[in-house]
């Protein structure tokens, strides 16, 4: 058995000192460095444009059949995290209660008017031309106004204006 033993230890021996031996030449080779390459990368960043309004809720008081609102109630809209100028886009529906009466019958413009005028809503978006800015702090302002028509029926009347910004 110590005869076995004795053969063992030198053949690990060997074995360690070829291991050092290729160790030692790897480390002595030199190695050529190939030069850089360069990558390039892109990315298209869209144009983005956010509508925010206030206020979400218009009231033109109580009006009788037949009498208008001036076209002076003011929506502002803004954009706070778009990275465009936009335009905006307005369109709505017909006032609905028990009864209804057109869409035509309100009336938007970009500025304040002392008098029922301006440009009539319809149901189809209409670009108004009103640029919304983008950045923090910036906004724009569209007004509406309204015409009850003669002979409407009593009763508390809704509409839908929708607004969106194109950019």
């Amino acid at each position: 058995m110590n005869k076995k033993i004795r053969w063992e230890i030198p053949a690990m021996l060997v074995l360690f000192a070829a291991f050092i031996s290729v160790i030692a030449l790897h480390s002595s080779i030199a190695y050529a460095n190939s030069p850089n390459q360069n990558v390039n990368a892109n990315v298209v960043v869209p144009s983005t444009c956010y509508l925010a309004v206030t206020p979400v809720t218009i009231s033109f008081g109580s009006l009788p059949p037949g009498s208008n609102y001036a076209t002076n109630v003011l929506v502002t809209g803004s954009d706070v995290d778009g990275n465009a100028n936009s335009y905006l886009y307005v369109s709505g529906g017909n006032w609905i209660a028990t009864s209804h009466f057109g869409v035509s019958n309100t009336t938007w413009n970009p500025t304040s008017m002392v008098s029922y005028a301006g440009n009539s809503l319809s149901t189809t978006p209409t670009n108004t031309l009103i640029q919304i800015p983008f950045g923090a702090g910036t906004s724009n302002v569209i007004y509406f106004g309204l015409n009850v028509p003669g002979a409407t029926p009593a009763g508390t009347y809704t509409q839908t204006i929708t607004l969106y910004a194109s950019c």
